[in-house]
């Protein structure tokens, strides 16, 4: 007689599943990811360089840290023009491995996150909504919106913020508090990729306190409540700490002065008011601002207008409607809730401390909104419709015919975002052809006082005088009111002697200051763009580089 109890279990080896299996179950998120990061390269190898000015000053300072220069603009001079040090870290280590053009690291790192934030973002759909046709028209829906693609190769921080965000709202839906340290971590990457992501801690905690406590059927005790809180605070303040007292040691605040820098410039530009005068607004008066702000964003952007609103207002829409359909929807939120009420705080914080808002702050925005759209329809139409029976086969019809039909929308739409794009590179290619003339006519040790700094300043390789307080806050006290005084900036001019000027023809300030006092300067060289700029670029003309002459006699007041 055979025991049993002695007989080994038969092994059982378990069949790789096929490519055709694997297919099945990631091809929603697959599909989108190939579509954005082909698009990209689009972008990228279609025409050299990137629209925005910012993203050189992120050039410089990865390719002066990857070169042992330091944190810095100017090499050997450590300063903190940046607002994502976990972006310039990423550009300086993959500059250093590799050795290979930064500007083209940036945008194909820019490009394969973007790619990978488009599986997060499907992936939390088909978790939500259990459909992976939903799931995948998400992921086409943001793979593929020219916004997201232009924003994504710009050499911005823009996917990597977008892309942290929707890894630690994943982790929330599959987890929830039970993995307060990662989740905490998640966050404090997010801030070290972007300042205003601090929102997200207070946001959590609130979150985290609602569903421990007055959610429906929540039951917890005090000592777990406790420690998802700690190890929460701990994984972001791992993270925080040390670049928050890194920047409070050298500068004397607790966040990089380009903050400061922007509103001194664009404030009396955009709204008519000083920094002073902005500082002493009381409530009222921020909150009008803050509703220009949120107009500006989309009135100054047609990208903004034809592919963030669509999804932005019916979420809206359907979160409100969904407030009013059930009456206990604050008494169970979601994270769909936690969103919207994400997308309303950003939109707040930025309009009453900043507003002098990009669409590019706001990137989140559009993957939220197009994802709690999807969502929240699904969830009414299965409301709506929930004794209807829609068959497999009309399903294996209609939502390939749907991606389609998205696709070839965004496609024809990226045939005018790419001209639009083109033209902005070329913008910067004027700059940048600026920045090739003084590195090839000028002396090495020469300084040279502009703004904006960051193309010129990256092609130049010569010492910066920063006239618009990025990276340097010395021109701060002269343009308290902007560059309406072109005395307070001439006197800037004379104590920092820089051997050069340029000048923007389109200049609110700078251009003032050749006029008033033109005995100070000599014109060297006019720089015009390359090719023949339409539309909104044709005002970006011209650029004049000045020869500075600090031996007269006369002599200006300083403030």
């Amino acid at each position: 007689m055979i025991d049993s109890k002695s007989t080994p279990a038969p092994c059982v080896v378990k069949a790789r599943p096929s490519f055709r299996t694997a297919w099945k179950s990631y091809f929603y998120a697959v599909v989108p990811a190939v579509i954005a990061f082909g698009l990209c390269l689009v972008y990228i190898f279609g025409v050299y360089g990137s629209y925005i000015d910012d993203a050189y000053i992120f050039f410089q300072y990865a390719t002066n840290l990857s070169s042992g220069n330091g944190l810095s603009f100017n090499p050997g001079e450590m300063s903190f023009g940046i607002t994502s040090i976990l972006w310039t870290l990423l550009l300086a280590v993959f500059h250093y491995l590799t050795k290979l053009d930064i500007i083209y690291i940036a945008q194909v790192l820019g490009a394969i996150l973007f790619s990978l934030s488009t599986v997060a973002w499907s992936d939390f759909t088909r978790r939500a909504t259990g459909k992976t046709w939903l799931a995948l028209l998400v992921g086409v829906l943001y793979g593929a919106n020219p916004s997201a693609v232009k924003m994504s190769v710009s050499g911005m921080d823009v996917a990597l913020s977008v892309l942290l965000l929707g890894l630690m709202l994943l982790t929330l839906q599959r987890h929830g508090f039970r993995r307060p340290l990662l989740v905490g971590t998640l966050a404090g990457l997010a801030f070290l990729c972007r300042p205003d992501a601090l929102l997200l801690m207070p946001m959590l905690l609130a979150y985290h306190g609602y569903c421990s406590w007055a959610a429906p059927g929540s039951d917890r005790s005090v000592r777990s409540y406790l420690k998802e809180v700690i190890w929460l605070l701990v994984g972001f303040a791992v993270l925080l700490t040390p670049w928050v007292a890194y920047v409070k040691v050298h500068t004397g605040d607790f966040i990089p002065p380009t903050r400061m820098g922007k509103l001194l410039f664009a404030l009396p530009h955009w709204y008519g008011c000083s920094y002073p005068e902005f500082l002493s607004f009381g409530i009222a008066e921020r909150l009008r601002l803050a509703v220009w702000s949120a107009i500006h964003i989309f009135e100054g952007s047609l990208l903004a207008r034809v592919f963030w609103l669509p999804f932005m207002l019916p979420f809206a829409v359907l979160l409100v409607s969904r407030f009013v359909r059930k009456r206990d929807s604050l008494r169970n939120m979601g994270l769909i809730e936690f969103m919207g009420f994400y997308i309303v705080a950003i939109f707040a914080m930025f309009g009453l401390l900043f507003p002098v808002t990009q669409p590019r702050y706001l990137a989140a925005v559009l993957p939220i909104s197009i994802v709690g759209c999807i969502v929240l329809a699904h969830e009414l139409l299965k409301e709506r419709f929930a004794g209807w029976k829609f068959g497999q086969r009309w399903r294996g019809m209609v939502a390939p015919m749907l991606v389609l039909g998205v696709v070839v929308a965004y496609l024809a739409a990226h045939v005018y975002v790419y001209s639009d794009y083109r033209q902005a590179v070329q913008v910067q290619g004027i700059r940048a052809e600026v920045g090739r003339w003084l590195q090839q006519h000028t002396d090495p040790d020469a300084s040279v006082a502009l703004e904006p700094i960051g193309a010129v300043g990256y092609y130049s390789e010569r010492h910066i005088v920063d006239m618009g307080g990025l990276i340097d806050d010395a021109v701060w006290p002269y343009i308290q009111d902007g560059y309406r005084s072109p005395e307070r900036v001439f006197a800037f001019l004379r104590e920092t002697q820089p051997t050069y000027i340029v000048v923007y023809v389109h200049h609110p300030g700078v251009g003032k200051v050749v006029d008033m006092f033109p005995e100070y300067f000599t014109l060297l060289e006019t720089v015009v763009p390359l090719g023949t700029l339409e539309g909104k670029f044709a005002a970006y003309d011209a650029y004049s580089i000045y020869l500075c002459h600090w031996d007269l006699a006369t002599k200006v007041a300083a403030p």
